[in-house]
């Protein structure tokens, strides 16, 4: 992400001779500003949990949770929306319902697949819905005048919200920015519209967007993303959340992290029992239990049938099969990356 433009630059916002569209304006000159020179732009590695479900027609019909690390490849990087990749420890993903299934036909209808087990896991979407949004939303010095901003309002515990909309048709932005009234560091961005490419209908389309931040020695961090989504019959949530502070700086070489990216499209699942996912305490587990028991399977034997099994196998239409760098190999990388991290 480049710096901040000197103020000449971005003048044209006085040009308005409104007094409070005038303050609006320069605070989120200040927000960006604070925003690009605190943001970590270094390669580092975090903990992370990862957490996905679906519901078609208000019944459950899927459900994933993971808990493993989240590897930043810098801002400096070949494709800029696409710097992160996970590498997941402990995998819990249930059987499918039919009727998630049967979203695999748009796949099939506008790509070279002829057949796929399962649609790719949310977790690449999300990040690129908060990686979108800070390359072409206000947080982009050169996206400022993309925006209208409006209501700056300051709360009693210091904290002003401001809210943003798009004024250009093939950008999809439009929520609040919450930050610090004293130093305009951000905390929280709610985004009541945000583009967001769904695996399930294969196409892009709008979701609600939640993203919030931590700091850490004076640096900016992803602290975790949610994405509330809903389209004809079925809503998808997906939720990243950091679990501890990042391990900077962590450098992979080519190999490593063409490797790590090839696994993280299509993970190997490895489940361990031992380790119970934090998150089966949270509000809707026992509904989403009922709903995916299958055949007198609970979701515990499900998780054990898909360990050690790739996230989900295709066959192209030329008769092509899956790439995955199977499971010894995605082992031995594992091992090396997690190594690594416990030396820094």
């Amino acid at each position: 992400m480049k710096w901040l433009f000197c103020i000449l630059i971005v003048s044209p916002f006085l040009t308005c001779t409104n007094t409070n569209n005038l303050k609006v304006k320069d605070e989120v000159i200040k927000i960006s500003e604070a925003y690009n020179k605190s943001i970590c732009k270094t390669p580092y590695a975090t903990k992370i949990i990862y957490s996905e479900k679906a519901r078609h027609n208000g019944k459950y019909v899927m459900f994933n949770h993971a808990t493993g690390y989240m590897l930043s490849m810098g801002y400096d990087c070949e494709i800029p929306i696409d710097n992160f990749n996970f590498l997941f420890t402990n995998f819990c993903k249930s059987f499918r319902k039919a009727e998630w299934l049967q979203y695999l036909k748009y796949l099939y209808a506008s790509t070279p697949v002829k057949y796929q087990t399962d649609i790719a896991p949310g977790y690449n979407s999300a990040i690129s819905c908060f990686r979108g949004f800070e390359l072409h939303g206000p947080l982009d010095e050169t996206s400022l005048s993309d925006f209208k901003y409006s209501e700056l309002i300051r709360g009693n515990d210091g904290i002003k919200s401001l809210k943003f909309k798009t004024s250009i048709a093939y950008r999809n932005f439009e929520g609040t920015l919450f930050y610090n009234a004293e130093n305009y560091r951000i905390f929280k961005i709610v985004l009541d519209r945000c583009d967001f490419y769904s695996d399930v209908f294969n196409k892009f389309d709008l979701a609600n967007v939640t993203i919030n931040y931590s700091y850490i020695n004076n640096f900016c961090y992803l602290f975790s993303v949610g994405i509330d989504f809903s389209h004809q019959k079925l809503e998808q949530f997906i939720t990243i959340q950091v679990l501890g502070q990042p391990s900077s700086p962590f450098v992979l070489d080519k190999n490593e992290w063409n490797n790590l990216s090839i696994n993280d499209v299509c993970p190997i699942i490895e489940y361990n029992d031992k380790i119970l996912p934090k998150s089966f305490s949270y509000g809707d587990i026992d509904t989403i239990r009922l709903d995916l028991e299958t055949n007198g399977k609970n979701l515990e034997k499900q998780f054990f049938e898909n360990n050690r099994e790739v996230y989900y196998k295709y066959v192209l239409k030329d008769g092509s099969k899956s790439d995955e760098i199977g499971i010894d190999e995605y082992s031995k990388l594992k091992n090396k990356i997690i190594e690594k991290l416990k030396s820094l």
